[in-house]
C-alpha cells in the first residue's frame, strides 16, 4: 500500500469516528431490563434458599427439583434462543404469546406490578428478530452487513425514545419497527434493482402488517433519527482497520473479524458500544486467534492518534473472548 493510500484511509476513519460521536451515538436502552433480570433472579433465589430454611418439609422437594427451578437455569438477560423462521408471525411459540395475551394490556403495555410476570421484554424480541433478519438476507442473497446496518437504525430509534415510551411498545410494534429498518438498510446499502420490497414484507407478516403500517413507520423512524440512516459499523471499521494492519490479514483472519462482529449485533450486550471499539476489539482479537499477535503493537501504533485504545474497547476485547468461545 502506497503512503497516499495510507493516509486516504486514515482520513476515512477519522471521518467516521467523527459521525460515530456526533450522530450515531446509541442510548443503553437494555439496561434497565438486564438489571430487572438481575434483581429477579436474585430475589427468586433467596425465596427459594428461605423456603428451605423455614420449611422441612420442602427440602426433600427443593433438592430434587434444584437441577430444573427456573431461578437456576434462567439466562442473565431472560433470553432463551429458539428456531428462526422467515414468516414474521410465527417468531415466538404458542405458550409464550398466550402468556403474553393474558399480561398485555388492550393498549399494549406491557409493563405489570410484577417483573417476573413480564415476558418477554426487548432482550428476546430482538434476538428473535436478529434470527429472522439473518435468514431474510441469507434468502435474497444479501449480505451480512445489511442486517448490522439495520440493527444500528433500530436500536438508535428504541433507545431515543423515552423510558415511559419504551414501556408501551408491544412485540407487534417492536417486529414492524425491525422490519421497516430492514426494508431502510436495504434501500440504502443495495443498488437497483431493490430485492426486498413493501409487499414482500407484507408478505412475510402474512397480511398482519399493511404496506401503510411500513410507509407511516418508515417516516417516524426518519424523522426521529433526522435523517441518520447511514451509520458506521463495526464491519466497515475493520475493513479499514485491515489496510492498516502490518502484514497482509489472512481469509481467516478476515472471517473471525466478520464473526465477532455479527456476534456483537446479535447479543445486545452491545448495544451502546461505539463500532469502532467493536471493530478495535475484534481485530485484535482475530490476530491473536490467527496467529498474527506480533503485528497488533504496530498495528495500535497506527491507529493511535485516530481511535484510543480505552476501557471501551477493552471491556469489549474481554466480552467477546468469552462469548467467542462458548
Amino acid at each position: 500500500m502506497t503512503l497516499v493510500t495510507m493516509e486516504e484511509t486514515r482520513d476515512q476513519i477519522a471521518v467516521l469516528l467523527r459521525q460515530e460521536r456526533a450522530q450515531y451515538s446509541c442510548a443503553d436502552y437494555m439496561a434497565e431490563e438486564r438489571a430487572r433480570a438481575v434483581d429477579t433472579s436474585v430475589m427468586d433465589m433467596l425465596q427459594e434458599c428461605a423456603a428451605v430454611v423455614s420449611d422441612l418439609s420442602v427440602r426433600d422437594t427443593y433438592i430434587a427439583s434444584t437441577s430444573s427451578s427456573p431461578a437456576m437455569v434462567k439466562t442473565a438477560d431472560g433470553v432463551v434462543k429458539s428456531p428462526s423462521a422467515v414468516c414474521v408471525r410465527e417468531l415466538e411459540s404458542p405458550t409464550t404469546e398466550s402468556n403474553r395475551s393474558t399480561n398485555r394490556s388492550s393498549s399494549g403495555d406491557t409493563t405489570t406490578t410484577n417483573p417476573t410476570k413480564t415476558l418477554p421484554t426487548f432482550g428476546f424480541w430482538r434476538q428473535q428478530m436478529f434470527d429472522w433478519a439473518c435468514m431474510v438476507v441469507d434468502s435474497f442473497g444479501m449480505d451480512r452487513d445489511v442486517v448490522a446496518h439495520a440493527f444500528s437504525i433500530l436500536d438508535r430509534f428504541i433507545g431515543s425514545q423515552s423510558s415511559r415510551s419504551r414501556n408501551t411498545i408491544s412485540r407487534d410494534d417492536f417486529q414492524l419497527y425491525c422490519m421497516t429498518c430492514l426494508y431502510l438498510a436495504i434501500k440504502v446499502m443495495i443498488p437497483y434493482p431493490r430485492k426486498l420490497g413493501v409487499q414482500a414484507l407484507v408478505d412475510m407478516s402474512r397480511g398482519f402488517y399493511s404496506p401503510e403500517d411500513i410507509a407511516v413507520t418508515e417516516m417516524d423512524i426518519l424523522t426521529k433519527l433526522q435523517w441518520h440512516i447511514h451509520p458506521p459499523t463495526a464491519i466497515g471499521f475493520c475493513r479499514l482497520f485491515w489496510t492498516l494492519f502490518p502484514v497482509e490479514p489472512s481469509f481467516d483472519m478476515q472471517m473471525t473479524c466478520a464473526t465477532l462482529t455479527e456476534i456483537t449485533v446479535q447479543d445486545s450486550l452491545f448495544v451502546a458500544y461505539k463500532p469502532s471499539a467493536v471493530a478495535l476489539a475484534a481485530v485484535l482479537h482475530a490476530a491473536r486467534l490467527n496467529g498474527k499477535s506480533g503485528a497488533v503493537k504496530d498495528f495500535r501504533d497506527n491507529l493511535q492518534e485516530l481511535v484510543a485504545d480505552n476501557q471501551e474497547s477493552k471491556f469489549v476485547h474481554q466480552q467477546l473472548e468469552k462469548l467467542y468461545c462458548q
